[in-house]
């Protein structure tokens, strides 16, 4: 599958995997914006468009996006990204960015040029919903949180 990749700026660096089997792609944060309310924006440089072939376009109920999740290596910082996962629509074209909230001011924050986050593709379909006065009954029926005991 190719992704097109428009660098917004000098800086921006293309989506790299750290390892030939890595799952994800890392991001490099080329700006930073405090918001001064715990807020920090990431920006990336980079906008992407997937391309599709005519094969994928006869999949007409397959949606296509990317996901923005946090680096394993979070944790050595004060940051917690502010949606746990980014979701970015295919049809979206404008900058990557990624917000986190700032919760431990006494460790380091990500600066410009560090790996802020990994993208990863997702595919979902279509849904039809359908308004329904009942629903089947299930052995777990309408347990919830933790009522499965596991």
């Amino acid at each position: 599958m190719n992704v097109k990749v428009l660098k917004l700026c000098k800086e921006a660096k293309t989506p790299h995997k750290g390892s030939k089997d890595a799952f994800a792609y890392d991001l490099t944060a080329t700006s930073v914006e405090d918001k001064g309310d715990g807020r920090i924006v990431y920006g990336t440089g980079l906008a992407l468009q997937i391309e599709r072939d005519e094969c994928d376009k006869q999949a007409k109920d397959l949606t296509l996006g990317f996901q923005i999740r946090p680096r394993s290596s979070v944790h050595k910082t004060g940051l917690s990204l502010a949606n746990s996962i980014g979701t970015i629509d295919e049809d979206y074209t404008g900058e990557l960015k990624a917000v986190f909230y700032n919760i431990l001011n006494e460790l380091p924050n990500y600066k410009v040029g560090d790996r802020i986050g990994q993208l990863a593709i997702d595919i979902t379909t279509n849904i039809n919903f359908v308004e329904s006065s009942s629903l089947k009954k299930t052995d777990r029926g309408i347990g919830g949180f933790g009522s499965t005991g596991k």
